[in-house]
């Protein structure tokens, strides 16, 4: 096993996806605003008289990588057997049969989740913002909802965001019904994350993508492309692919927004630029505003604020209330204040960097293991955006986008594999098929 675990280590892809350089990146990007003003990027006017630049959120991320890193350090020591941060890669031998049937039922229970949200704002959203519905009216239909609809969805579009992931990285051929299937879950995941004019679910099931087939060391453009009838791209190709990837994303952001708002403003570059900023500036405006009201370490601590997100959406107001908790203030109110947010405000500078070294020691975990579990591949490449994200969010305290996709992905990754670790020769055949 030493030539398999050698090439295992060796590979570039799975080193990209390590959760401390997946953090770096959700950490440059809730500071680069700091740069862009720096060399004289514009602040609005409706927010330059709300908040004051003191850089004091830069030296708390500091603090947080650090405790981050110092948890994927320790990991080690919550590990009973030999600690290797990459060892063997894992035959996923998925049941075929197994995939489809789970393909199949998680296509219906999306399709059937769309109508009857549909029914419920009386449009298909992104259609409609074509027209003059505005976002405000989906919120609105959003209070009316009974009992949390969209986060249903959302759910359920994490799942089959797992299936695909699960069709394109499993050692079974694809072909006929198979790919049917895959392009069919595709089209529907996509619908999926976007039919409400919003990117974050469609951006968390590209990082998935692009996630899983990583972790086991393969190209993850060729390895989508192969799985659906395509030939592979040179590394040059890939490369260049990746960037034109990343300026769509740019493009999509901007536009679904510009559609969304009835933005006065014309569409183009320009427009999409300002808006992917103005989504980096807003959370870091508002971190500023929550350090200028306690300070470094929060001297109204209550923890029970944190549980405000790990409830159901319909229940989270009326626990805030009944709790008497206060609420973060805001620069934007639209947004939130970036991975620090709560847990600097509800638990203090010290706690936050104990929950921070958890949650480095938990990413960690999963990573390694994800080179020999599907259940740790399905959580970890879910988990993936929200160290990204970190810039915006924490998705660690949010019910909907980790905790409850990892509780219910363990039970479909159990019906799915049958994982054992496989010999050099087969894995170095496999890589040889799907890998750049």
């Amino acid at each position: 096993m030493m030539a398999n675990e050698s090439l295992t280590r060796v590979s570039p892809w799975r080193t990209l996806v390590r959760p401390e350089f997946l953090l770096l990146i959700g950490a440059f990007q809730a500071n680069l605003p700091y740069l862009l003003w720096r060399f004289g990027y514009p602040i609005s006017n409706l927010y330059r008289s709300k908040f004051h630049i003191t850089y004091r959120p830069l030296y708390l991320w500091v603090l947080v990588y650090l405790a981050f890193w110092l948890g994927t350090v320790h990991v080690r020591l919550c590990m009973c057997r030999k600690y290797s941060s990459d060892g063997a890669v894992a035959d996923l031998g998925i049941q075929r049969s197994l995939f489809h049937v789970c393909a199949v039922f998680f296509i219906c229970v999306i399709l059937l989740q769309i109508v009857i949200i549909c029914r419920l704002y009386g449009v298909f959203p992104l259609l409609a913002y074509f027209t003059d519905y505005n976002v405000s009216a989906l919120e609105e239909a959003k209070e009316q909802s009974g009992f949390g609809q969209l986060g249903l969805l959302s759910l359920s579009l994490f799942m089959l965001d797992a299936i695909m992931l699960v069709g394109i990285v499993a050692a079974f051929r694809i072909g006929g019904w198979s790919r049917l299937l895959l392009r069919v879950g595709f089209l529907i995941a996509v619908v999926g994350a976007l039919y409400t004019g919003k990117t974050q679910a469609f951006f968390m099931f590209a990082c998935m993508l692009f996630t899983g087939p990583a972790l086991l060391g393969l190209n993850p453009v060729n390895a989508l492309l192969r799985r659906f009838g395509y030939r592979s791209l040179s590394g040059r190709t890939t490369l260049f692919a990746i960037i034109a990837f990343f300026f769509f994303l740019v493009f999509l952001h901007g536009f679904t927004r510009w559609i969304r708002v009835h933005a006065d403003a014309e569409f183009g570059i320009r427009y999409s630029v300002d808006k992917v900023i103005d989504y980096f500036a807003w959370p870091l405006m508002n971190m500023e505003r929550q350090i200028e009201a306690v300070g470094y370490d929060a001297d109204n601590a209550q923890a029970v604020g944190i549980l405000q997100r790990l409830l159901p959406w319909k229940l989270q107001a009326q626990f805030m209330q009944n709790q008497k908790v206060s609420r973060p203030p805001r620069v934007e109110r639209t947004s939130p204040a970036g991975f620090m947010e709560a847990i600097h405000w509800y638990l203090g500078l010290g706690w936050m960097l104990v929950f921070t070294f958890g949650v480095g020691l938990l990413c960690k975990w999963f990573y390694v293991q994800s080179a020999k579990s599907l259940f740790c591949l399905l959580a970890y490449s879910q988990i993936a955006w929200a160290l990204v994200a970190a810039h915006s969010y924490n998705h660690f305290l949010n019910l909907v986008f980790v905790p409850l996709p990892i509780m219910g992905f363990f039970p479909l990754a159990k019906l799915l594999s049958s994982t054992r670790v496989i010999g050099v020769l087969r894995t170095c055949a496999y890589r040889a098929r799907y890998a750049a």
